[in-house]
């Protein structure tokens, strides 16, 4: 994540068809994963922990291990 990514539309974009995909069928669920995202970018709870944020730009999605 960085502080442009909601400057890609295809990403969030992406991002919300994921949402849409496995969340179709239930309104609370897509509500709670788009507050996730809400949360990430507003660095807001535990992603607002000093290692989430100076790691935003550091570690890429999938090379967690």
């Amino acid at each position: 994540f960085s502080p442009e990514y909601e400057n890609h539309e295809t990403t969030t974009s992406a991002m919300l068809d994921v949402i849409e995909k496995y969340a179709y069928d239930s309104r609370d669920l897509r509500a709670k994963l788009t507050a996730e995202m809400r949360s990430f970018r507003n660095c807001e709870g535990s992603f607002g922990r000093r290692t989430a944020v100076e790691d935003r730009t550091e570690v890429l999605p999938g090379k967690i291990s």
